[in-house]
């Protein structure tokens, strides 16, 4: 299933799918997800968090090993594997497939990812990604969203602000979320 992050806290009120997949433009958005995701897996009884980051040369070995590792003392573990080029090579792409065909029970799996191209999109590892449970894309907000997005964040503080402030301050953060949250 894919969904935007603008749905994702509706998504995650209905439960958590085993595995989880963010990437797209929008670091902050990503980032926020990858958030939400963590809370609600800790909410849902993880109280174990390992994190796989493949650099080159990862041994995507010890993936497997650690997703068929079971804790002694906790009942429920969230797997965040870091993917900081988007591409994991065909020794990565093959173990996030074979990890999504046998996932481990009691396991959140998150994958973080950058911005993928459309070839990234279309291969094996992605659909085994999307297939076993939920792609959160981070799409970049368009200067035409900007004032609405503004505004949802500030109704989530308990603020709010007019059309015309709304309108400058896009205006002035020029698309730059970081720079819009603060």
């Amino acid at each position: 299933m894919k969904i935007a992050t603008r749905q994702l806290a509706q998504h995650l009120k209905k439960g958590l799918s085993p595995v989880y997949a963010v990437h797209g433009a929008e670091t902050l958005l990503a980032l926020e997800a990858g958030d939400a995701i963590r809370a609600a897996a800790r909410k849902d009884g993880c109280t174990e968090r390992e994190v796989f980051t493949a650099e080159p040369g990862a041994d995507w070995a010890k993936l497997g090993a650690s997703a068929a590792n079971l804790s002694l003392f906790a009942s429920k573990k969230l797997l965040e594997i870091r993917i900081p080029t988007g591409k994991p090579g065909a020794e990565g792409g093959k173990a996030l497939e074979a990890l999504c065909a046998n996932l481990p029970q009691d396991t959140v799996v998150l994958v973080m990812l950058p911005e993928l191209e459309w070839q990234g999109l279309k291969t094996a590892w992605f659909a085994a990604l999307e297939g076993a449970g939920t792609v959160v894309e981070a799409r970049a907000v368009s200067r035409e969203e900007l004032p609405q997005w503004l505004a949802d964040r500030l109704a989530a503080q308990k603020q709010h602000a007019n059309v015309e402030t709304l309108e400058w301050m896009s205006d002035r953060v020029e698309g730059n979320l970081l720079a819009a949250k603060q």
